[in-house]
């Protein structure tokens, strides 16, 4: 062969390299943005879903403050141990009573 289709055998070969790699870069580049592209989607979902959990836990909560603070629980505290006085206080008596 002639140098000059040795060079135009060496040049198409070298094109045909050229085109190959970048095909293959391509190719792989299109895995990484999709790849990216998963990643952020399930990003959003989970952030999405740790927004809702925490607006639930917040409603949970202030009902349950809202709940308590309307019950009376100072006044049935001190309810309780009074008749729990008076109830000592009769066995007490009856107590007495019996061993007279």
């Amino acid at each position: 062969m002639n140098k000059r289709k040795q060079k135009q055998i060496r040049r198409i070969l070298a094109a045909k390299r050229v085109k190959k790699c970048g095909q293959i870069d391509l190719k792989n580049l299109q895995a990484q943005v999709w790849d990216i592209a998963v990643q952020s989607q399930q990003t959003a979902s989970w952030v999405k879903t740790q927004g809702e959990t925490n607006r639930l836990i917040c409603r949970y909560f202030s009902k349950e403050i809202a709940r308590l603070e309307k019950r009376k629980t100072p006044e049935l505290a001190l309810l309780a141990i009074a008749l729990g006085f008076i109830c000592g206080a009769l066995g007490y008596i009856l107590c007495l009573l019996a061993i007279l």
